[in-house]
């Protein structure tokens, strides 16, 4: 099984078909369900702080590694 939202890029036929082939089944999420979805709120702060600490660090990855580091989640 696999669970995903209700992306655009997720509801193309093509994954459908692909899904079917490899006997996967697919379960979307409900068109807005923040209850599964609790890390959201957490990438959206981060994709906000990345211009500030791009110039401060070597790679993204260091950016985010320096981003959830500082936050106090």
């Amino acid at each position: 099984m696999v669970i995903l939202d209700r992306a655009s890029f997720h509801r193309k036929k093509k994954l459908a078909v692909i899904v079917e082939r490899v006997g996967v089944f697919l379960l979307f999420l409900p068109v807005y369900s923040p209850d599964f979805n609790r890390i959201g709120p957490r990438w959206a702060n981060m994709k906000r702080a990345l211009p500030d600490l791009m110039p401060k660090c070597e790679t993204l990855q260091e950016a985010i590694y320096t981003h959830f580091g500082e936050c106090n989640y």
